[in-house]
């Protein structure tokens, strides 16, 4: 029988590169979504577009807190908290946005009980209430948040003649990169200048090695519009695996427990964890695994 968990990290991983933006090249399965972050700081960058070097300022992602460092989101009795989900069965059931798979595909195994509603509301509701005795009771109920947007803008100048439109082969560039060189570079990631998903311009930055002599074999292996940036000091595609690999297991096992609440895993630079709620004795079992987990709690505090 197939592992639901593993099943779960399968469907899941297909959910997040179907969401990434189509790559101006056809091999987009081996890209993996990123979640990022809000900015906090400007970081100056160098970056190579065909013909020249350019400096430019952008906004870096903000450094993710540990349960170590920052606990405003653990949830204990008696506290006001929030989220925004769906209202389902009976007795209601409020459910975090969480794949389901299997035997669990079209119920609601990630969410909490609630009460103080008179009926269910259609599509997805932001309930804001006080954590009691295990069930989420309902005082207001908001019009949900906006999701989240990321600015997909180019962060190179054009080239002369500006950039062309269309897509070209970047198995070459795949190889290279992800295959050949995973300790020189980072996941490479389609931009347009006008900042919005879907575009033509991909963007390659270089952590190590000779940023011209890099930036002349990525064009040598990709005809396309070509945007290099240099980000030495970030962590590159083999640091990254490096950061999975460390904690990969006993994520999963906490996860393989429903009683946890964990329903996602992801992160680049960081392993994000998605899970319902983070209860002081998950936060503790986290806290051992890693103190620099990204954690993204669905019910949290208020404030």
């Amino acid at each position: 029988m197939t592992d639901p968990v593993d099943e779960l990290l399968h469907e899941s991983g297909a959910r997040w590169r179907a969401e990434q933006p189509p790559a101006p090249r056809p091999d987009v399965t081996r890209w993996r979504r990123r979640r990022w972050l809000p900015a906090a700081v400007a970081a100056a960058v160098v970056l190579v577009a065909a013909g020249g070097v350019h400096a430019v300022t952008r906004p870096a992602e903000s450094v993710p807190f540990g349960v170590a460092e920052d606990t405003s989101l653990i949830v204990r009795e008696g506290a006001e908290v929030e989220a925004t989900g769906q209202i389902t069965g009976t007795p209601m059931r409020f459910c975090a946005p969480a794949t389901t798979t299997g035997f669990d595909a079209g119920t609601c195994p990630h969410g909490v009980p609630v009460t103080g509603l008179d009926a269910a509301p259609d599509g997805d509701v932001r309930l804001r209430g006080i954590w009691k005795a295990g069930v989420l009771e309902v005082k207001e109920r908001l019009d949900p948040l906006p999701d989240p947007v990321r600015d997909w803008r180019t962060p190179c100048a054009p080239p002369a003649g500006g950039w062309r439109s269309g897509q070209a082969d970047g198995k070459e560039l795949d190889r290279y990169v992800l295959d050949e060189h995973p300790d020189l570079f980072r996941r490479p990631w389609a931009s347009s200048p006008d900042g919005k998903p879907g575009g033509d311009v991909l963007v390659v930055e270089v952590v190590a090695g000779d940023m011209q002599a890099e930036g002349r074999e990525l064009r040598s292996r990709y005809s396309g519009n070509l945007c290099v940036v240099d980000a030495a000091g970030k962590p590159s595609l083999k640091d990254q695996k490096g950061i999975r690999d460390a904690v990969i297991e006993p994520l999963q096992a906490i996860m393989r427990d429903k009683a946890n609440g964990v329903y996602a895993l992801g992160g680049s630079d960081t392993v994000q964890v998605d899970l319902v709620m983070l209860t002081p004795a998950l936060a503790e079992r986290l806290e051992k695994i890693s103190p620099a987990l990204e954690l993204r709690p669905w019910l949290r505090p208020v404030g």
